[in-house]
């Protein structure tokens, strides 16, 4: 039972590692493919072919017609009920396929009050650029990464201040587009074979690691405390009780409350039906005086001094090997280990098996 908890962990981290990552289904979001050109701002860029039905995977040619020609595909939402909210991602994955060229990706952010779902122009456009390595085929960009254009701030007269608090909450397009170092008039490929999103998990990993670390090293650290402890409290004499094996009543003789109740509780603190009312009758002094004495000499209250008692001549006879902890428990007045072992623990720290392994190891 007690490796449940690390394991839990453990699968914790486990789960949380393999399920930080979403991958964008655009039937499952409802959302539409789009593939566009610079024609409608007078330009001559063109799409030669569309590799895969429904995925930005297009061959095309940009075109020497307009200062800022442009071509790309991606997928929107047709309305404004299927926004992504994309606000608990760290990153963007995209799997490419190795012929891809060098590309800007875009995502659009829907915003309230302004934006118009058929016009992409009004929605903001942040964008990152993914320059292409040899041989490499996954790619990771930092959703922070992504800068909205300075010229869409122009175009729609609009600042950081209008922009709303939480960024890509309500995304509502994403496009991949040519790399403005892509050369004219030569045929480049866009192929994007899949496309996800990424959790950022490093507080939970943390979190899950720190509970492993406190769940095996807090108990190896409170045990040494509890040794160090252990060794600082050897030699002291703790307080006047009889020792069990010795059998010496106190002397029958006249003296103070005091020294009467003091006496009383050496002798009587392995009896276990010992009470307040029992010292009463035995000692013929009222409770309420007899609980004032021995807060006087010791401290504390009756019950935690009668426990101080036990648990002292506890210790000295686990030190001995030859008594069983069933036989300490009864000699020191506890009929039930059990509350020997509570009581026992809640004065050292340890149970009486722990007590008896610590002098055994030292």
């Amino acid at each position: 039972m007690k490796f449940i908890p690390p394991l839990l962990c453990i699968v914790f981290i486990i789960f949380t590692v393999v399920s930080r990552d979403t991958i964008f289904d655009m039937k499952q979001c409802n959302w539409q493919y789009d593939r566009y050109t610079d024609s409608k701002d007078g330009g001559n860029s063109t799409i030669s072919k569309q590799l895969i039905s429904n995925l930005p995977a297009i061959k095309y040619t940009i075109g020497t017609a307009i200062a800022y020609p442009y071509v790309g595909a991606g997928f929107s939402s047709p309305d404004t009920n299927h926004f992504l909210d994309l606000s608990k991602y760290s990153s963007i994955l995209i799997d490419l396929d190795s012929s891809c060229s060098d590309m800007n990706i875009s995502i659009n952010q829907f915003i309230p009050g302004h934006s118009r779902i058929e016009d992409g122009s009004t929605q903001e456009q942040t964008m990152a650029e993914l320059i292409k390595d040899s041989g490499v085929t996954r790619y990771e960009l930092k959703l922070s990464s992504f800068a909205t254009q300075q010229w869409w701030f122009a175009m729609n007269n609009l600042t950081t201040a209008d922009l709303p608090a939480k960024r890509f909450g309500k995304v509502c397009g994403i496009n991949f587009s040519n790399h403005p170092h892509n050369k004219r008039e030569r045929e480049k490929t866009i192929h994007v074979n899949r496309v996800a999103f990424r959790k950022d998990i490093s507080n939970q990993i943390i979190g899950a690691i720190l509970v492993l670390f406190g769940w095996f090293f807090i108990p190896l650290i409170y045990r040494k405390i509890q040794k160090l402890r252990l060794r600082s409290e050897e030699g002291r004499t703790f307080i006047p009780y009889e020792k069990t094996e010795m059998g010496i009543s106190p002397k029958g003789k006249q003296a103070s409350e005091r020294v009467q109740v003091s006496e009383f509780m050496s002798v009587e603190y392995k009896n276990p039906k010992i009470s307040l009312e029992y010292a009463e009758k035995t000692l013929g002094i009222p409770q309420h005086r007899i609980r004032t004495l021995v807060k006087e000499f010791s401290g504390t209250g009756f019950k935690e001094y009668l426990t101080k008692l036990r648990i002292a001549e506890a210790k000295r006879l686990l030190s001995e090997d030859s008594h069983q902890i069933q036989e300490v428990a009864k000699a020191v007045g506890y009929p039930h280990t059990s509350t020997f072992n509570h009581n026992f623990k809640s004065i050292t720290g340890f149970t009486p098996r722990e007590f008896r392994d610590q002098l055994q190891e030292r």
